[in-house]
């Protein structure tokens, strides 16, 4: 079979020389545009006849017959081993230009530095989410660093008016039991995980009464909810025209740090920005307030 993939791009490719007059820096370009994978050393080596491997056989192979197809209307016949003309409309393929920009930046190594986080949420003027699971680490922000660090920021936003609402899983919930049941199977530290959500309502108790003392305009409040956890989300002026969004899908089986995380606004990517938008809104709609925070304090 592979003797067949060879043949195909070598006589595909002899048609669109004769036919077009394309170079091989073309063709690729052209079959990269059709959504096959390939590049000019492949190509090239499977032209001359030099080892290629399997998979960039058949991926120049299919390539190869859809241009051919849409460019020339010759089609590849296996009882004939050939290109056979056949009618059809001629249309012309456009070359793949590169990576095209989403709007979307990738941060692949997962939780970001502290001075990151805190310079993409100071950008919001009226609103910022924190939807998490635990929310340990982002209350014991302000008791294990420097004030200057993260809890001089928060409160730089609450004195510009900016609303904070923090959501984090109901620790006596079915779904955190079943979510950090099925966790502890891979690190089994994270069988501490509701009391790690303790901790964090212990955390939010000083936090809050604090805050309570501070004539700020903007206030933080604390919500909790019901649902099996599937992303940590930072939204920033949710419902403004500049709003933005960091997102971290929970991988299974890895640590939730090392997650991804995406980063994407509005004015960039509108698609993508109003799908997370909705996920959230989602998650949001049944979450409860929290006014007593001892009853999760065991």
């Amino acid at each position: 079979m592979e003797n067949t993939y060879r043949t195909i791009v070598i006589k595909g490719f002899d048609l669109l020389r004769q036919k077009k007059n394309y170079k091989q820096a073309t063709v690729v370009r052209k079959i990269k545009s059709l959504g096959f994978s390939t590049s000019e050393a492949s190509f090239s080596n499977i032209i001359k006849g030099r080892k290629a491997g399997g998979t960039a056989l058949w991926e120049n192979a299919e390539g190869m017959k859809k241009l051919v197809l849409a460019e020339c209307s010759y089609q590849w016949s296996a009882p004939e081993h050939e290109f056979v003309e056949i009618p059809g409309q001629q249309t012309n393929v456009p070359e793949w230009a590169g990576p095209q920009q989403s709007g979307v930046v990738f941060y692949d190594k997962g939780r970001l530095d502290i001075r990151d986080k805190v310079r993409f949420f100071s950008a919001a003027r009226e609103e910022m989410i924190e939807f998490g699971l635990t929310l340990n680490t982002f209350t014991g922000y302000f008791f294990s660093r420097r004030e200057e660090e993260f809890k001089e920021p928060i409160h730089q936003l609450l004195k510009s008016g900016v609303n904070i609402k923090c959501f984090l899983l109901h620790p006596d919930s079915n779904e955190a039991n079943l979510y950090f049941n099925d966790r502890k199977k891979f690190y089994i530290e994270e069988r501490e995980g509701i009391g790690k959500i303790r901790t964090a309502m212990a955390n939010f108790k000083i936090i809050l009464q604090e805050l309570e003392q501070l004539p700020y305009p903007g206030k933080m409040e604390v919500y909790t909810y019901r649902h099996i956890p599937h992303q940590y989300m930072l939204a920033v002026d949710k419902d403004a025209k500049n709003g933005k969004f960091h997102v971290s899908h929970y991988l299974y089986g890895e640590l939730r740090a090392r997650c991804p995380i995406i980063e994407c606004e509005r004015s960039n990517n509108p698609a993508l920005f109003l799908r997370y938008a909705a996920s959230l809104k989602k998650l949001m709609k049944d979450a409860q307030l929290v006014t007593d925070f001892d009853q999760f304090i065991k």
